[in-house]
């Protein structure tokens, strides 16, 4: 099955030095050769959750609330998050 593509996200544009491109690069190319894929833009979104969060707490701030989190990805093979009264957020349960 094919993947399909987020069309909710946005191209981020970031400078880095010639020689970490370079070993990007690299790193692609080995994960290839093995039949794997390193996908950088997961890898970097999520170092960005973690400094979002940062950020917010040092500037004394509450981070704004992200709907996808909360919507059920109808492709993923993951269960249901549980709430605290023991429910599906699905309500599957």
């Amino acid at each position: 099955m094919a993947k399909l593509k987020d069309t909710a996200k946005k191209t981020l544009t970031i400078k880095v030095t010639p020689d970490l491109y370079e070993r990007v690069r690299l790193a692609r190319e080995a994960a290839r050769e093995e039949g794997k894929v390193y996908n950088v833009s997961e890898s970097v979104a999520e170092f960005l959750e973690r400094d979002m969060k940062r950020v917010y707490k040092e500037l004394g701030k509450t981070p704004p609330k992200k709907t996808s989190e909360n919507q059920p990805d109808m492709f993923s093979n993951e269960k249901p998050k549980k709430t605290s009264n023991n429910k599906s957020i699905r309500g599957t349960n």
